[in-house]
C-alpha cells in the first residue's frame, strides 16, 4: 500500500512504500524516547554542502525489483592510522550501499556515478572495466540530506536497467567477491609491515579496501536496510558489528534515510515508468538539484534547525508509475 512517510529530522517528506511505521524525529522505539549522546547533526562552524552521484543498477526478478549494492568497509584506513592505533570510522561503515561518491570539481553527476561504479565494482571484474560511453544511465530523483557531521550531501540518483546495459550481466559477483578478499589479503600485509603507512596518499588510495562485498539486493532488503540506520539498536548485518566490535569503534551509524526512500521509489516502479526516463539529461538533473536543495554553504546549525521546523511540504520523489 501507499504511505506518506514524514521525516522531519531529516527536513523530507516522501511518497513510497512502507513495511514499518513512519519514523519520527524522536526516534520512537516502542513508546521509549531515543536521543544520541553526541548527535551527528551537529553543525560544528557553518554548513559545508558537497555534490555527490549514486548510481542503482537494477534488475527485474521474479516480478521485483533487484539492486546491485556494495557492503562498506568500516574503517577508513586514509584517515587511520594502526601503528598508532588511531581509527576512523568509514563514512556509512558497514552499511549496504549502491555504489557512490563524491563530485569531482569540473565533473558532470552521470560521469561521477559511473566512475564511482568503475572503482567501487567494475575494477574487480575481468570482462568490463568501463562503464561504456553507450551505457543509458537514467536520471532518477535528487536529494538534500539534513547536515550530518557538518556537512550536507546534495546526491545525484541515477538508475541503470539491466535491460538497457546488457554489459551489466557481465559483473560475476562470485569473481568480485573474491577479488576483494585477495584484496584485503595483500593489504593486511602493508598494514601490519607498516609499509601502508610510508605510502603516498594516491598509492594509499590504491590499496586501502573500501567494499567489502557486493551483492544484488531485492530492492525491499534494500530499503529497509537503509531506513534502518535509525533505529535503536539495528545493525546493517553480521560485518557490520563484528567490525565496530573487533576495532573498539563507537557504535554510530550514519542515517540513509533518503536512499531507503529513494529505494522504495525505485521498488514500486514499472519497467516502463523507468525506461520512459524521469530526469533524461544533465540539465534537468541539475534544475531538480536547485528545486531540492534547501540546505546551503555557511549555513549554521540555528539556521538549519529553524529550516527544519518551518518545511511543511518539501519536494517529493517522483510518483512511479504502479
Amino acid at each position: 500500500s501507499k504511505a506518506t512517510v514524514s521525516v522531519l529530522n531529516w527536513g523530507v517528506v516522501g511518497t513510497g512504500v512502507m513495511a514499518a511505521s513512519a519514523i519520527t524525529p524522536d526516534h520512537h522505539d516502542g513508546g521509549v524516547r531515543h536521543r544520541p549522546r553526541s548527535s551527528p547533526y551537529a553543525v560544528r562552524g557553518g554548513v559545508k554542502v558537497a555534490r555527490s552521484a549514486v548510481v542503482l543498477p537494477a534488475r527485474r526478478r521474479g516480478g521485483a525489483w533487484e539492486v546491485l549494492m556494495t557492503e562498506a568497509e568500516v574503517v577508513n584506513w586514509l584517515k587511520s592510522s594502526f601503528t598508532e592505533r588511531r581509527l576512523v570510522p568509514m563514512r556509512y561503515g558497514g552499511e549496504w550501499k549502491p555504489p557512490g561518491g563524491n563530485i569531482e570539481p569540473g565533473e558532470t553527476p552521470r560521469a561521477a556515478a559511473a566512475r564511482e561504479l568503475e572503482e567501487e565494482v567494475l575494477r574487480f571484474t575481468a570482462k568490463v572495466k568501463r562503464v561504456p560511453e553507450a551505457a543509458v544511465l537514467r536520471g532518477f530523483a535528487v536529494r538534500q540530506t539534513r547536515p550530518i557531521r557538518s556537512t550536507s550531501n546534495l546526491i545525484y540518483y541515477y538508475v541503470a536497467l539491466e535491460d538497457e546495459n546488457p554489459w551489466l550481466k557481465d559483473i560475476d559477483v562470485a569473481e568480485v567477491n573474491a577479488s576483494l578478499r585477495a584484496a584485503r589479503r595483500a593489504f593486511k600485509g602493508l598494514l601490519t609491515s607498516g609499509a601502508f603507512d610510508a605510502f603516498t596518499h594516491p598509492e594509499k588510495e590504491a590499496a586501502a579496501p573500501e567494499v567489502h562485498s557486493l551483492a544484488w539486493l531485492p530492492v525491499a532488503a534494500a530499503a529497509a536496510s537503509a531506513l534502518s540506520t535509525v533505529r535503536p539498536g539495528a545493525w546493517a548485518g553480521a560485518f557490520q558489528e563484528r567490525e565496530y566490535k573487533r576495532w573498539g569503534l563507537r557504535r554510530s551509524r550514519d542515517p540513509m534515510v533518503l536512499t531507503g526512500m529513494v529505494l522504495q521509489a525505485l521498488g514500486a516502479a514499472t519497467p516502463a515508468a523507468l525506461r520512459q526516463g524521469l530526469l533524461d539529461g544533465n540539465a534537468a538533473m541539475e534544475a531538480a538539484a536547485a528545486r531540492a536543495q534547501w540546505v546551503h554553504e555557511g549555513m549554521t546549525e540555528a539556521e538549519v534547525e529553524r529550516v527544519v521546523a518551518g518545511r511543511a511540504a518539501p519536494h517529493a520523489l517522483p510518483r512511479p508509475r504502479l
